[in-house]
């Protein structure tokens, strides 16, 4: 049996510091204290990115997955967009049916998309 809290994925704040910083504090200057706790725990699972630098989005989601049994006590929703303002540029979080981040939309950050590129494929191979 595997253990559901050991990750074989890195996670975003371990890869990409400076972005999950300024997510970080983005949820907390919009009152999304949940979110801002819930990015400590996110996962970057390999991909390419789409975009460009200037905009760009990427897959991303919390570990430990909710159980099967901790689904059926949530009510399900539709998803989702956050508007989280990082400087002079904009994240918006994809929240799934559930609440959950699920992906990550970036505009005028352009200074994190090498980093977040390199995180996604570094352990792709």
């Amino acid at each position: 049996m595997e253990d559901p809290w050991i990750v074989d994925r890195p996670l975003l704040a371990d890869v990409c510091p400076a972005f999950a910083r300024a997510a970080t504090t983005g949820c907390q200057a919009i009152g999304r204290l949940d979110l801002a706790i819930e990015l400590a725990r996110v996962v970057l699972p390999p991909q390419i990115v789409s975009g460009s630098p200037a905009s760009f989005s990427f897959l991303a989601y919390p570990v430990p997955r909710l159980t099967y049994e901790e689904r059926k006590l949530l009510e399900v929703r539709d998803f989702e967009r956050v508007q989280v303002p990082v400087g002079t540029g904009l994240i918006q979080l994809e929240l799934d049916a559930f609440g959950k981040i699920g992906w990550f939309y970036v505009e005028r950050l352009p200074e994190h998309f090498r980093t977040i590129v390199q995180g996604a494929q570094q352990h792709a191979l």
